[in-house]
């Protein structure tokens, strides 16, 4: 592949922007990438900087699931105790505090559930 800027000398590498094949001459190294200097070093940062915060977002998502499955799990025992303490007394009040124990508790699950799936670790990739 020859460089987009110069027809005749060979690129050595990819812009991260704009996909274009650079020489040495015109490749910049911006943070985990290659740009063409002094065109797409400004957007390859910036598509370096948003790899970053989706890293962390992840990383905060999945603790965020796990802290909700905790407050579902606690609400849902507080819920079920209630209801079954008063399900002789008041039938219709205990019954319906039992089954919103119940929805807490399913919540409690489907949270955690999907708080596992943030922090599993992605396959790996076979090379072809």
């Amino acid at each position: 592949m020859k460089c987009f800027y110069h027809n005749s000398v060979d690129a050595v590498a990819i812009c991260k922007n704009c996909n274009k094949g650079v020489c040495q001459q015109c490749a910049a190294e911006v943070g985990n990438g290659i740009a063409c200097k002094s065109k797409c070093e400004a957007e390859v940062a910036a598509i370096n900087e948003i790899i970053n915060r989706s890293k962390t977002a992840h990383q905060r998502t999945a603790s965020a699931f796990s802290r909700n499955a905790v407050i579902y799990l606690m609400l849902g025992l507080l819920f079920v105790g209630w209801g079954s303490s008063d399900v002789q007394t008041r039938p219709a009040l205990g019954l319906f505090l039992l089954l919103a124990g119940v929805v807490f508790l399913a919540g409690a699950l489907m949270s955690y559930s999907t708080s596992k799936k943030y922090t599993r670790p992605e396959p790996e990739k076979e090379d072809t």
